[in-house]
């Protein structure tokens, strides 16, 4: 998920389409002070199946789905947010980009799609690759110049030339699971002629307890366009426990910020956000961490100003990196269980434990995808220091 210039839709109806909208207010369950409040959240098993990312573009939210699926919202009016359109069906839907007047899905595929009338989307391009996995479970995606680099789950990283952005094509890949033991790439980010990527070693599935992030030279200093996929060189890489799990990534200065979730089943991993040096890229350098207060760690992550804010399992936290050196944690809240459907697949007496899942910010308001509740929550920041940090420039 990566922010864009707005831009303003103006509707004259909606579909009739049926979903579920409660509002109400969020409660810090551990201390006195209330951070936030629920404005609303939108529910809807099919078109916000497991919702998985955010992004916003004018009065319109953009939330894929990991069921396969990809909605608009209408976010005009937070209160009363009102579903537009969706789609189901499009494998493993993670992830997406706005430019100009199109949207930019990965899933197990990449598509191109025309969102000039938001009721009515168009899909002008769709990158499949079958023969192997370098266009499969695109799960990050970063826009430099003409390019849009993917990070892909499966072990590849992508470069798609969108110069025309209704026949965008693949411009190259390269499998940097067997080149460079990345196993399993989450998100990317860019800064300066560097991809930053962020590698969690799959949760520790297979027995490695740390995570990486890994720094790759892949664009031309000179024109800011991305370099031939054969010319990528990594330049730097760090490695450790303290990134084990580490599934999202944003660069802000020089600094390159990350969050680590995990399951209780691996309670050797410390949910965090984490704070690299990436001022020399050829020796990035682990500068500090704040815990999570999250079970299961946060999954989602946004710079906004001069706080990073935080989602995962069902709490909202932000931390200010006024000083990222020494970061700072203001709020931390957990969603009450009021506003979590109970789910049948946990034992009598659990809650669910991915319903913050992934955030963005804008105008007070956090916009947040739920996905184990198939639902997108609008929260308003109350804390004004929050606030006031979160609008800074």
């Amino acid at each position: 998920m990566r922010n864009f210039p707005r831009r303003k839709f103006t509707t004259a109806g909606f579909f009739l389409l049926f979903a579920t909208v409660i509002s109400g207010h969020l409660y810090a369950e551990t201390a006195s002070d209330k951070w936030f409040s629920v404005v609303s959240i939108l529910k809807h098993k099919a078109a916000l199946g497991r919702a998985h990312d955010v992004e916003l573009s004018g009065n319109l939210a953009f939330v894929p789905g990991k069921d396969g699926s990809i909605a608009i919202i209408d976010i005009a009016q937070p209160q009363k947010p009102e579903l537009l359109w969706y789609k189901e069906e499009l494998g493993d839907s993670e992830t997406v980009l706005l430019y100009g007047n199109h949207l930019l899905l990965g899933t197990n595929d990449f598509y191109s799609v025309d969102i000039s009338d938001p009721k009515k989307p168009v899909f002008s391009k769709k990158i499949s690759e079958p023969l192997d996995d370098r266009i499969n479970r695109i799960n990050g995606m970063v826009k430099r110049g003409n390019t849009v680099f993917a990070a892909n789950k499966s072990g590849w990283i992508n470069a798609f030339d969108i110069s025309d952005i209704k026949n965008p094509t693949l411009a190259g890949s390269l499998n940097v699971s067997e080149k460079y033991d990345l196993m399993s790439p989450h998100d990317i980010d860019s800064v300066g002629e560097f991809v930053i990527i962020v590698d969690p070693r799959k949760f520790g599935s297979t027995g490695s307890q740390t995570g990486k992030i890994a720094i790759i030279r892949a664009i031309d200093r000179t024109s800011g366009q991305a370099l031939p996929a054969d010319e990528w060189v990594l330049v730097g890489v760090i490695e450790n426990k303290q990134l084990s799990g580490a599934n999202r990534v944003q660069v802000s200065g020089s600094f390159a910020y990350t969050v680590s979730s995990y399951g209780p089943d691996r309670p050797v991993r410390a949910p965090m956000l984490g704070v690299v040096d990436i001022s020399n890229p050829h020796s990035p350098r682990f500068a500090a961490s704040v815990p999570s207060d999250s079970k299961h760690g946060p999954n989602g992550l946004t710079i906004a100003g001069k706080i990073a804010f935080l989602a995962g399992g069902e709490t909202v936290e932000a931390v200010d990196i006024t000083d990222p050196l020494h970061p700072i944690k203001l709020g931390s809240q957990k969603l009450p269980a009021s506003n979590i459907n109970l789910d049948s697949s946990y034992a009598k007496g659990f809650r669910k434990t991915d319903n913050a899942h992934d955030l963005v910010f804008r105008d007070g308001h956090l916009y947040v995808s739920c996905q184990s509740d198939d639902s997108f929550m609008i929260l308003k920041i109350d804390d004004e220091r929050i606030l006031s940090l979160a609008e800074s420039r």
